[in-house]
C-alpha cells in the first residue's frame, strides 16, 4: 500500500487520496503532486502520471479560469506524451509465425476448439505495459487464464 510506503512523496499522496472530503484545491494539489514525482521516476512514469490525471480530471468540474486553463493542459500532455508505448496488436505477431494445431488465427480472431489448450506468443513486452484481452466463451465453464512476464 503506498500509504505505508518509505518515498515521502508516494505516501504522503497516498495518504491524501484516502481521504473522503477532497476539496478540489486538495485534489489538483494532489494531481500536482503526482505530476511532479512522474517528473523524477525514470520507471513507472505512465502510471504515475495516469493518476494525476485522474486527480486533475477529478477537480476539473469545479475549477475555472487560469487554474482551469493549467490543467487542461496538463492532462493534454499527459494524453499526448511521448513516455507512452505504442499498442502491439499480439495477433499480428501470431500471424507472422506457425500457430500449433489447437489454435486457428481467422481474419484477426484466435480459436481453440478445444477445451484446454495453451499457446505461447514470441513477443517480449517493454517494462511497462498494458495487456487488453477480449475473450468470448462459446462453450465449457474451463478457467482462461494469461500467464505475462
Amino acid at each position: 500500500m503506498l500509504a505505508l510506503s518509505p518515498e515521502p512523496p508516494h505516501a504522503f499522496l497516498a495518504k491524501m487520496e484516502l481521504k473522503d472530503d477532497l476539496s478540489t484545491e486538495d485534489r489538483v494539489a494532489v494531481a500536482d503532486g503526482w505530476w511532479d514525482v512522474a517528473k523524477r521516476e525514470k520507471v513507472g512514469k505512465r502510471t504515475i502520471r495516469a493518476r494525476a490525471a485522474h486527480w486533475y480530471k477529478q477537480a476539473l468540474p469545479s475549477l475555472r479560469g487560469i487554474a482551469m486553463d493549467r490543467v487542461l493542459k496538463r492532462l493534454a500532455e499527459i494524453e499526448g506524451s511521448t513516455d507512452t508505448v505504442e499498442a502491439v496488436d499480439l495477433l499480428k505477431v501470431l500471424s507472422e509465425v506457425k500457430i500449433n494445431r489447437e489454435w486457428q488465427l481467422q481474419s484477426g480472431v484466435l480459436r481453440s476448439p478445444n477445451a484446454v489448450s495453451q499457446i505461447t506468443i514470441p513477443y517480449v513486452p517493454p517494462k511497462e505495459y498494458h495487456l487488453r484481452v477480449v475473450l468470448e466463451r462459446k462453450s465449457g465453464k474451463d478457467l482462461f487464464s494469461v500467464v505475462v512476464p
